[in-house]
């Protein structure tokens, strides 16, 4: 797989304790979407995800249940 310029974007799911993930690229491509728990496992799988894609760093950025960017 090509390494690319990649975005993550992570907010509350529907269902808790879920995240849904997208990660998007340059051109707004939805490359991947995921549910992962909110807890450590979750995060190192959304580390190892974006890895994969990115190879490298992406910009993540985190929606709150009060909408308010974190």
């Amino acid at each position: 797989m090509a390494l690319m310029r990649v975005y993550c974007g992570v907010t509350t799911a529907e269902m808790a304790p879920w995240l849904t993930v997208a990660i998007v690229d340059d051109a707004g491509r939805l490359l991947d979407m995921r549910h992962i728990s909110d807890d450590p496992a979750g995060y190192a799988y959304l580390g190892a995800l974006l890895a994969d894609r990115s190879g490298g760093v992406a910009p993540v950025a985190l929606d709150r249940g009060e909408h308010l960017v974190a």
